[in-house]
């Protein structure tokens, strides 16, 4: 190689190393432990939206419900959250479980303080994944 193909290829070295290590240290971001739920939600939502970092918003809406389980109307939202981006990403039977754990919510006492959209939206999506698993859409 001559000094501009050595360049060349150092430069293209050094940018996919950039952007593995940067890929992996926002994986592994710490969440800070003084967020209020409102900014769990937000930020979970703004690394999907400007990331598409699925495994980083649901760290988040983890840490929401590790913080906060007594608050059972915001848990069943992150609960359907990470479920869904499971489903997302294709992890149809992780998201399934999950969906189904969601549903188990509304068959306790208390559940009529719920949202009821998150009730509503998994049994759609569990229809769904029954008709792909019916289709051979797995």
């Amino acid at each position: 190689m001559n000094g501009r193909e050595n360049r060349i290829y150092l430069w293209l070295l050094s940018t996919v190393v950039v952007a593995f290590f940067g890929a992996c240290a926002s994986t592994t971001e710490e969440i800070p432990e003084d967020l209020n739920p409102a900014e769990y939600f937000q930020l979970a939502q703004n690394v999907v939206s400007d990331e598409g970092n699925y495994a980083l918003a649901i760290r988040y809406y983890q840490s929401f419900i590790d913080s906060y389980p007594e608050d059972l109307q915001r848990v069943v939202i992150a609960k359907y959250e990470i479920a869904f981006l499971n489903y997302k990403q294709g992890k149809k039977d992780l998201a399934r479980s999950q969906f189904e754990e969601l549903l188990s919510y509304y068959d306790e006492e208390g559940a009529s303080v719920l949202p009821r959209w998150p009730q509503v939206l998994t049994a759609k999506i569990l229809n769904r994944i029954d008709d792909e698993s019916l289709n051979g859409e797995e």
